[in-house]
């Protein structure tokens, strides 16, 4: 079989890179601590709220602000002006749920 294209999300992801711009779903804390006014608290509540959330991604700024209490539209907007993007899921062509499960045969 042949093998698939680059998908919309992994273009997505490398021209972000190539922009200089960081996905806010894979940003640490500490590249969040770094945004001036985005304490280390709030980054650890950040990333928790994003941990938690299926698919560990936050889909949308407005999805971000209700999940995590004290990012009002002044935080959001550092975030959005220190280069920090939300980017679609990578497609799954190269995921783990189809191995390693299963019934054991014989």
């Amino acid at each position: 079989a042949a093998r698939p294209s680059r998908g919309h999300a992994e273009l997505a992801a490398a021209a972000a890179a190539a922009a200089g711009q960081t996905d806010l779903n894979t940003a640490d804390a500490a590249a969040l601590e770094a945004v001036n006014g985005i304490g280390e608290k709030l980054a650890g509540v950040i990333v928790r709220e994003r941990q938690a959330r299926p698919g560990g991604r936050f889909h949308t700024w407005d999805e971000l602000a209700a999940a995590v209490k004290g990012l009002g539209e002044g935080k959001m907007q550092k975030l959005k002006n220190a280069h920090f993007v939300l980017l679609p899921m990578p497609e799954a062509g190269n995921s783990t749920l189809a191995t390693g499960s299963g019934s054991a045969g014989g």
